[in-house]
């Protein structure tokens, strides 16, 4: 690692800043369509992320060296080529079951993440920043917080991506936009100094897989300039980074998102699939004289009934760091969602409640458990803590019946199927009827037609980019022709 800090050190941070944004650019999708490591100028984006990481931390001032200049292109390949390569590192003195364990969260991180639809992501901040109810309202608290409403960031980041991604590289737009949206970007910068700030708290010198304060903040503050370092990392910025942001040390207000604005996001995407013939809410019950609740959402389709379970649930970060504790608890964590689910699935539901209007011989049940966040760790190592939890409290159960019947999901994949026609419940069925119960539940459907719920928000956004258009000719900025 040494040789490669010395590498990057001898060059300018201000052509370095300006060469991570190169790299990024290329990499800026909002559709999530994946990339491929040295195909058309593409880099991953982590080996982006860790190069603008190593390039603040061993900055040295008294180099002046332009890192953008075409002698110094076969040093730019080698050191994008070293970080890559040193993927291996971190995992490198683990080996059996252990490695195993660590390497699944490690490398899906690295990989789906990246290949995520970011307008499902702003279809879910859409719905989580303009929510309110009798117990909570998240328009007021992000206000509150962030100084302005979510729909000023929205429609900074989709403009500005679609100027970045269309190559329109006009100074006179890009002082505009800089000027017009000056308080989001604010917001979404930090100095070079609280990045070392930020790694020195932490106490890692893992640049590779760490979570980058750049996922909050790609913007850098360097001299008296922004340099939006990662264009790539926008939507992140104002989508899952400012949820977090917005509950982080509060325990009340997460209880209280959880609780409401996440459970009700659920039923949302439930009733605008058009998938099912009854969406319920949470019901209460009693079992001879304890009271009781249901799962989440309960939903029904003909005679087959599906229980999901929601978890405001966001991976600690030392799981990116290969933590053997923090993978523990998050098997932990995700094991007891599965336990909830074995229970109302098999024992509670339709023998101490039936929560649908109409009566219907229930054939088939299945449970979901959905999380906020997916960690990625072993589904094996967490049906099989939660087989121990059950045996524990004197349940027979048949390992083979609670991985068929329930399964663990992310809130991203609940959307990818609602978003994208999957039909969950043949889902589940073949699932349950096939020998990939271990597996990570697939509800992408690549080729399908969007659902009309997406196709409409979609239209809104293309209608915030119109009305900017529009904004710019209207001051001149551009014309025409």
């Amino acid at each position: 690692m040494d040789g490669l800090i010395s590498k990057i050190g001898k060059f300018s941070l201000e052509s370095k800043l300006i060469f991570t944004y190169e790299l990024s650019k290329h990499v800026t999708d909002l559709n999530g369509n994946g990339f491929s490591h040295g195909s058309d100028g593409q880099v991953f984006p982590w080996v982006i992320e860790t190069f603008l990481a190593l390039s603040i931390m061993y900055n040295n001032d008294n180099c002046h060296k332009n890192i953008l200049e075409e002698k110094y292109s076969g040093e730019r390949n080698e050191i994008l080529n070293e970080i890559f390569n040193t993927m291996h590192l971190p995992i490198a003195k683990y080996d059996g079951d252990v490695l195993t364990e660590l390497i699944t969260p490690f490398l899906s991180t690295l990989e789906f993440k990246s290949q995520e639809n970011m307008m499902y992501l702003f279809y879910r901040c859409t719905y989580f920043f303009d929510y309110e109810n009798n117990q909570l309202n998240m328009r007021q608290v992000f206000f509150n917080k962030m100084g302005m409403q979510f729909q000023e960031m929205n429609e900074y980041v989709v403009n500005l991506v679609i100027l970045i991604t269309s190559g329109i590289n006009d100074h006179k737009v890009a002082r505009y936009i800089s000027n017009r949206f000056s308080n989001v970007i604010d917001l979404l910068s930090c100095n070079v100094d609280e990045v070392r700030s930020y790694y020195n708290k932490i106490k890692s010198t893992n640049y590779l897989n760490s979570v980058k304060p750049f996922w909050r903040t790609p913007y850098i503050k360097y001299g008296n300039k922004h340099y939006l370092a990662c264009p790539h990392l926008l939507y992140r910025s104002v989508t899952d980074a400012m949820i977090f942001r917005l509950t982080e040390n509060d325990d009340k207000l997460r209880a209280l998102f959880g609780k409401n604005c996440l459970e009700d996001y659920i039923s949302h995407l439930c009733e605008k699939s058009h998938q099912f013939d009854e969406v319920c809410k949470e019901v209460e019950y009693f079992v001879g004289k304890d009271r009781k609740h249901s799962s989440d959402v309960l939903v029904r389709k003909g005679g087959n009934a599906i229980l999901f379970e929601s978890k405001a649930y966001v991976p600690e970060t030392k799981l990116r760091y290969l933590n053997k504790e923090s993978i523990e608890k998050s098997i932990e964590l995700i094991s007891d969602s599965i336990v909830q689910l074995y229970k109302q699935v098999f024992y509670d539901f339709d023998s101490f409640y039936y929560p649908f209007k109409v009566k219907c011989n229930i054939k088939k049940i299945y449970g979901i458990a959905i999380l906020m966040e997916d960690s990625f760790v072993r589904r094996e190592s967490v049906y099989l803590a939660a087989k121990s939890k059950l045996e524990d409290e004197g349940f027979t159960v048949c390992l083979e019946e609670l991985t068929s019947k329930i399964i663990v999901a992310s809130l991203y994949d609940l959307e990818s199927a609602v978003f994208e026609n999957t039909d969950i419940l043949e889902q589940l069925i073949d699932r349950s009827s096939s020998d990939r119960k271990y597996d990570f539940i697939n509800f992408r459907n690549p080729g399908g037609q969007y659902s009309k719920v997406y196709m409409e928000f979609k239209s809104k956004q293309s209608d915030l980019v119109s009305k900017f258009a529009n904004e710019l000719l209207e001051n001149k900025i551009i014309s025409k022709s």
